[in-house]
């Protein structure tokens, strides 16, 4: 089975982001950052959310390397 090269053909495909939030721009041709009160560093903390489906569906193909019933380990 192979993907239709359909699949990944879309309106927005363009160099850039794919939305109108913000414009897109290169970081080497914007402006240097300056912190508040000329200081040097700053710090950011960032907590980093994720789900993934155990067994996720066949469409438009199956996952590489999914699980499946079998690969799962049983409790010793």
């Amino acid at each position: 089975m192979s993907l239709d090269p359909a699949y990944l053909e879309y309106a927005r495909r363009y160099r850039g982001m794919d939305h109108d939030l913000y414009p897109w721009s290169k970081q080497s041709e914007r402006a240097p950052i300056v912190w508040p009160a000329g200081k040097g560093v700053a710090v950011a903390l960032f907590v980093n959310l994720e789900w993934f489906p155990i067994t996720p569906s066949d469409t438009p193909f199956r996952a590489p390397g999914r699980r499946t019933v079998d690969s799962v380990q049983p409790e010793r």
